[in-house]
């Protein structure tokens, strides 16, 4: 089983020292803003992004109008990274939080990012020992 959620914001001591692992953050599509650690992410090989967001900020969540655009191909891209092997570690406040306000202005591409997860859970750890 190759998934691991943290609860903890990421440091760039774990991504550094952790090369094997698969790093998840979430981005916008324009992948711009959300500070030093963001642009750390998006410059390392070992991370990788799930597209929440259109535009930058609490007010950039997709809503209903946009279409799924890249969200399965993000999730379908983590997908073959963990089925090589890879260890995948997401951020569980990032996620919860993007499934919080995807439900209030994007219910059905919520259902989508829900069920995207649930595929990606089927790979998850069970014990750390």
């Amino acid at each position: 089983m190759n998934v691991l959620w943290l609860s903890h914001p990421f440091i760039k001591d774990d991504i550094v020292s952790n090369r094997d692992a698969i790093w998840i953050y979430t981005d916008n599509e324009l992948r711009e803003g959300g500070g030093e650690m963001k642009e750390f992410m998006r410059a390392n090989e070992n991370c990788h992004t799930l597209i929440t967001r259109e535009t930058i900020g609490k007010d950039g969540y997709f809503r209903e109008d946009n279409i799924e655009r890249s969200i399965q191909n993000h999730f379908n891209a983590l997908q073959i990274r963990i089925k090589q092997g890879k260890l995948a570690i997401l951020p569980t406040i990032e996620i919860n939080e993007a499934i919080i306000e995807m439900d209030k202005h994007a219910p059905i591409l919520s259902e989508t990012f829900k069920k995207c997860i649930e595929t990606i859970n089927k790979f998850k750890l069970t014990t750390l020992i």
